[in-house]
């Protein structure tokens, strides 16, 4: 033991944890020598000045001339949380999260818990981030430094963590004026006209907390069931200690604010008080909420405070330890943040977020107040990686209001792009205290628009859900670009607007378009030896193949194909059963799980009338068959009819049912009859008024549905005439002849048009290399609208005399095949002199837009004195590729996204000449009709 020390055990009593008080300073008189301050403790040291590198500036300030402060001791061994990306589910993930970091925690803090405890120092111990909370001076500080565990000392400080506009208060304000403004700009009360508001979303709040009786979200907070309130779970006050003067105290049992500011972002996000005040972007949603703020101070222990309870909400008189993963918000909404310039660090909060990531909460974040200067989102949490940050737009305008602040970050030397988005953020009206309503301009305006939006996202395509990425990509994807060069920008996205103008509508629908979800219902009871009906409800981007399993250890997976009908199945044992239900589609696959039990049927049951109702293939397009297939509740009927009501008799006969593969294997022939499945054809597109009546021993029902039977169409049209006939004065090889081609969706429904080329060459090589601006050959397109492209013509090498060459462009409808139109470019190309004697000029071209797995078109433009020979390297681990300059184009296919350099070397008899472009390989995006359930 090194001689300089006495051991001396002050204590034998030890503690859990300790509520943080002043700190107790001891005198030890030892006669063999004589000691003020620590007793020491055996850990590996680091030296003095490496010790000082580890404590903050403003610890070292707060800590001068003997004082103390509260600084957080951060500890290393933060646990790799990325298994949760092979996770699926919400819980899944949140368990495991929770459960790792607070495992490492308990390990990792053991050893300085206890040397605490033998000091009698009292602490907090935090698990979000592996850290102790707990008041000294600057020796204290100091020694906890010098251990090896110890990464950092950093500051608690009580900042303040809102800086908006006051609200205005008037009174003329609570008169109902509809949807609010920034409401309809981002589109969300179109979503709501989809059928989707938020249904099935919880938001999590933290703030300066929530008047949670307000009428505009009491019925939206998960704690009150319409009778009685429960709390629970549901909110949770980490302000423990103020000056007196807060209305709210501290540890309030029950959400309370004490600013207004809580009340009204949550009103933002979710507020409708079932009249005309709707002034919340997804209703339907729920929110719990956490009060992180004491009349608009907070600091980083109360920040994270929050987060631990959203990441496993627990009891209002419980603990982190009694925390609920399954319980945890799918979002959170905050409008907030932590002043580096008073001390808050730019990385205590940071491994708080990174875990919300992982466990699948979105953090949605405002960007601050700090504008208009550049790099002014500056402070924690709006500065991270994993957060989602919303600057503020003028309302009802694409300009930036004056305040939001603007990228890019660097405080962290990252350089990052901020925000990530932009939102209505001025003259907000919404909720706040005493039941009233008031605006409020600041980007914590802004933020909860998007908080909400996501909900609505979320409600609309519930695979996204907990799927961070993918739903900032959808987010981004469509938002309405504005552009800018100022702060370091360069067009969209940019540090001032992000991605541009959020966009909800564009994106759940851009979402369903693409996004696979598998889901069923099936009729019950269920009885042994009687058939069940199970509904598919599966919707995403055609075409989808449906697998069943009946879970009964009997029947193998069957697969039903891409056709969304019932599906039949009878069970030959009682028991408890799980039916699972797999859709797959050229994205992604999705499972779903449900229970169900088979019983006896009773001997003794009367039959119950039949309740009708029948779903029909969609989209139904005039002159295709359309299959209508009938359901019902109650006993079986005996006889069905059908009225498709456009003039052909009613369809009447017995109730027959048959095998579901006998209905798919079936031709479709108008009026033919399988089971209860049935297929009629419209012979002109309109609304009709379908009719299905079920008769029984009980009696009959009747349902009634309308039904929109649509036209397709397809136009092509070069600009001035109905033809193309080009006339080419020379034909060099490195000439680009380009043509306008507008093509037009003139049908009622939003369609798939494919174009294809084909050529009627007249030499004997291919003088015309066709090309386009376009990712593929097929364009989702709008009914009624049209959209111009390029067409690229080429020759293929210098001509020595006149040619005449054909190009037949047809545009095909994709929903009906028949529909197409097509047009013929007559190309005259007059011959030039060959170039002699010249060295080889490389060059080459390649479409704007390039995606993983698509065969990428390469077009060499190279001149010079033939022959050339071309050696292409595509700047992925693929060959390189030699090429002879008779054929001058070469297709490659890359399997990943990113930048690659593509080098072309030309070489002749002359010279040799080298060409690099960087190519940027996109993700792979595939743009379907949705399948719609009626």
């Amino acid at each position: 033991m090194d001689g300089n020390w006495c051991i001396v055990k002050i204590h034998n009593r030890k503690e859990k944890e300790k509520p943080i008080m002043k700190p107790n300073y001891f005198i030890i008189i030892i006669t063999c020598i004589v000691l003020v301050g620590i007793t020491p403790f055996v850990m590996a040291q680091v030296s003095h000045s490496q010790a000082l590198d580890k404590i903050s500036p403003h610890v070292l300030a707060t800590t001068e001339n003997g004082k103390a402060t509260e600084f957080f001791v951060i500890l290393d061994d933060n646990p790799d949380l990325t298994a949760t990306a092979k996770m699926s589910s919400k819980v899944e993930k949140g368990t495991y999260v929770y459960h790792t970091l607070r495992s490492q925690a308990q390990t990792s803090q053991a050893n300085l818990k206890a040397w605490l405890d033998e000091q009698n120092i009292s602490y907090r111990s935090f698990y979000i981030v592996n850290a102790i909370l707990l008041e000294g001076t600057h020796n204290l500080a100091m020694t906890l430094a010098k251990r090896s565990d110890v990464v950092r000392i950093e500051a608690n400080p009580k900042v303040p963590g809102i800086s908006d506009p006051i609200i205005t208060t008037d009174t003329s304000l609570n008169s109902a004026t509809g949807i609010e403004p920034g409401v309809s700009y981002i589109n969300a009360d179109d979503v709501w006209a989809l059928g989707f508001a938020g249904e099935g979303i919880i938001v999590g709040g933290q703030d300066t907390g929530y008047e949670w009786d307000h009428p505009a979200i009491k019925q939206k907070y998960r704690g009150w069931d319409g009778d009685t309130a429960d709390h629970d779970y549901n909110w949770h006050d980490s302000v423990h200690s103020n000056g007196g003067s807060n209305p709210c105290g501290v540890d309030s049992p029950e959400p309370c604010d004490d600013n207004s500011h809580g009340t009204h972002t949550m009103g933002t996000v979710l507020g409708d008080d079932g009249g005309n005040n709707q002034i919340g972007v997804a209703p339907e949603a729920k929110w719990i909420g956490c009060r992180d703020m004491d009349a608009g101070l907070g600091s980083p222990a109360t920040y994270l405070e929050c987060f631990e309870f959203f990441l496993a909400p627990y009891p209002v008189d419980g603990t982190p330890d009694d925390g609920d993963p399954s319980k945890a918000p799918h979002i959170t909404a905050n409008s907030w943040s932590c002043p580096a310039y008073e001390g808050c660090s730019t990385d205590t909060l940071q491994a708080a977020v990174d875990a919300h990531y992982a466990a699948g909460i979105m953090t949605v974040v405002s960007a601050g107040n700090d504008g208009s200067g550049c790099s002014t989102i500056a402070e924690p949490i709006s500065i991270y990686e994993h957060v989602y940050t919303v600057g503020a737009l003028n309302t009802g305008a694409d300009t930036l209001a004056s305040f939001s602040g603007r990228g890019p970050v660097t405080i962290d030397g990252s350089n990052r792009l901020k925000p990530d988005i932009a939102a209505p953020g001025t003259n907000t009206r919404s909720s706040i205290l005493n039941g009233n309503y008031g605006t409020k301009s600041g980007t914590s305006m802004a933020s909860p628009h998007v908080s909400g939006a996501v909900a609505l996202l979320w409600s609309a395509v519930p695979s996204l859900k907990n799927d961070i990425d993918n739903t900032i990509f959808y987010l981004n994807e469509n938002a309405v670009p504005i552009e800018s060069t100022s702060c370091s920008s360069s067009g969209s996205p940019n540090n001032l607007f992000g991605h541009g103008r959020l966009d909800i509508l564009a994106s759940v629908e851009h979402a369903q378009n693409n996004i696979l979800t598998a889901d069923f219902s099936y009729s019950t009871p269920v009885y042994v030896e009687h058939t069940v009906v199970f509904t598919n409800l599966s919707y995403g981007a055609l075409p989808i193949t449906f697998t069943w399993n009946f879970g009964d250890g009997i029947t193998s997976v069957q697969t039903r194909g891409t056709v969304l009908l019932p599906t039949y199945y009878t069970y030959q044992n009682t028991g408890k059963f799980t039916v699972a239900l797999t859709a797959t589609n050229i994205i992604m696959q999705d499972i779903v799980t449900k229970p169900i039990d088979v019983i006896t049927k009773p001997l003794d049951i009367p039959p119950i009338k039949p309740i009708a109702s029948f779903t029909y293939t969609y989209p139904a397009i005039v002159n295709q068959p359309i299959t209508f297939t009938s359901l019902y509740t109650g006993t079986e009927p005996l006889t069905i009819t059908w009225d498709f009501g456009d003039g052909t008799p009613p369809q009447f006969f017995p109730f027959e049912r048959e095998k579901q593969s006998t209905l798919l294997d079936s031709p479709l022939l108008v009026g033919e009859r399988q089971g209860v499945g049935y297929h009629h054809t419209y012979s002109h597109a309109g609304i009709y008024t379908v009719t299905l009546m079920l008769e029984n021993e009980a009696g009959k029902n009747t349902a009634i549905d309308t039904i929109h039977v649509y036209q397709p169409g397809v136009a092509l049209m070069p600009p001035g005439g109905t033809s193309l006939q080009p006339f080419y004065q020379e034909g060099n090889a490195d000439e680009v002849f380009v043509y306008p081609l507008t093509v037009t969706n003139t049908g009622d429904i939003t369609d798939t048009v494919i174009l294809s080329f084909t050529g009627d060459w007249s030499g004997s090589v291919d003088i015309i290399q066709t090309t386009r601006d376009i990712p593929d050959v097929e364009i989702a397109m709008p009914a009624k609208s049209g959209t111009t492209i390029q067409v690229h013509l080429t020759p293929a090498m210098t001509i020595t005399e006149m040619i005449t060459e054909n190009l037949v462009i047809t545009a095909t409808s994709k929903l009906a095949p028949d529909y197409k139109a097509s047009i013929t470019l007559i190309a005259t190309v007059h011959p030039v002199t060959a170039p002699t004697s010249i060295p080889p000029n490389a060059n080459f071209i390649f479409p704007d837009s390039l995606q993983e797995y698509e065969n990428v078109i390469f077009t060499n433009l190279t001149t010079g004195m033939q022959p050339i020979t071309s050696i292409w390297n595509f700047g992925d681990s693929a060959v390189q590729y030699l090429q002879y300059m008779h054929a001058i184009t070469i297709t490659h296919v890359y399997s990943e996204t990113g930048m690659y350099a593509v080098t072309l070397t030309a070489t002749n008899e002359i010279g040799q000449d080298v060409m690099t472009k960087d190519v940027l390989v996109r993700k792979i995006l595939y743009l379907y009709l949705p399948l719609i359930l009626k």
